[in-house]
């Protein structure tokens, strides 16, 4: 997980947002909670409340909230 993707949560703990699908055909952002086992200058290495092949915010998280519906764009 890149570093840029990580935010504080409560009482130590660490949160990504991944993005999931809602029952319209839409997409939202929800909150997860992880735990760092290791951190380079670049990359987390996590585990928790995430699955390989979840979709996750990478960067901007200081700029989401949890329960916000997104789009998804490639790069």
């Amino acid at each position: 997980m890149p570093l840029t993707g990580l935010t504080d949560g409560l009482r130590g703990t660490w949160n990504i947002y991944a993005i999931v699908p809602d029952a319209e055909g839409g997409q939202f952002v929800s909150r997860r909670s992880i735990q760092v086992h290791y951190a380079d200058e670049q990359k987390a290495y996590v585990s928790g409340a995430i699955n390989d092949g979840d979709r996750v915010v990478a960067d901007g998280v200081h700029r989401i909230v949890s329960g916000q519906h997104v789009d998804l764009v490639q790069e």
